[in-house]
């Protein structure tokens, strides 16, 4: 699993620095490996992260990753039609935006905890 890791410029941050990491992930399990997901198809995506450093600590994390190849990959994506009609209620029953909330909600609390 290549990756690059650099240190890049951070213009106006004081004591701050950036650190950009390209990471590409290959991987093919079996289907008989517990909670896989690939039944033995080999998945290949790429990603990149941002991160900001200040004082040894994490300050901002950015991200960027290609999830509709991967998802693709995995056969996931295009849903099939059954998947489609239940993302479809989800949204029109407000589940979609109520799940979303309660997620928020949870981060926000870990993040104040931490």
């Amino acid at each position: 699993m290549p990756s690059d890791a650099r240190v890049v410029e951070a213009p106006g941050r004081q004591q701050s620095v950036a650190i950009a990491v390209r990471d590409r992930n290959r991987s093919a399990r079996s289907h008989d490996q517990p909670f896989s997901t690939t039944r033995g198809r080999e998945i290949d995506c790429e990603q990149v992260h941002v991160l900001d450093l200040k004082e040894g600590r994490i300050v901002r994390h950015e991200a960027v990753r290609d999830d509709v190849t991967m998802l693709q990959q995995l056969g996931v994506f295009p849903p099939s039609p059954a998947v489609a009609l239940r993302m479809a209620a989800w949204k029109v029953g407000g589940r979609a935006a109520r799940t979303a909330e309660e997620v928020t909600r949870r981060a926000a609390e870990a993040a104040s905890s931490a």
